[in-house]
C-alpha cells in the first residue's frame, strides 16, 4: 500500500507576515514624513517679516501706488544692447519719467 502524505513544501505566508509588511510599509511613510517636517522646520524659520500687519499695510499702499502709475498712462520698454540692459520708464505725451529704482 502506497501512502498519500502529502508534504508542504516551500513558504507559507502567515499573519506575522502580513503584520511585518504592514510594519516596514507604515513605518518608512511615517519616517518619510517626519524626516521631511525635521528639514522643513530646521531649515526655514517661517518668519518672513517681524510684523505681518504692519507688512501688510505697506503692501496695500504700495499696490495701491502702482495701480495709480498704470492709471496715469506710464508705460515701459525694456531695451536690450550688445552691452547693457535697461528698462525706459516714459509717458506717450511728456517723455521720460523718473522712477524709484526699487534699491530700499
Amino acid at each position: 500500500m502506497s501512502s498519500n502524505k502529502s508534504q508542504a513544501s516551500g513558504f507559507v505566508f502567515t499573519g506575522w507576515h502580513m503584520l511585518g509588511v504592514m510594519v516596514l510599509f507604515f513605518g518608512t511613510i511615517i519616517t518619510v514624513n517626519m524626516v521631511m517636517a525635521w528639514n522643513a522646520v530646521a531649515s526655514w524659520s517661517g518668519l518672513v517679516v517681524p510684523n505681518t500687519y504692519v507688512a501688510s499695510q505697506q503692501f496695500n499702499a504700495k499696490a495701491e501706488a502702482v495701480k495709480a502709475r498704470a492709471a496715469s498712462g506710464i508705460k515701459g520698454k525694456l531695451v536690450v544692447d550688445e552691452n547693457t540692459v535697461r528698462y525706459e520708464v516714459f509717458h506717450l505725451d511728456t517723455g521720460c519719467v523718473d522712477s524709484d529704482t526699487g534699491s530700499d
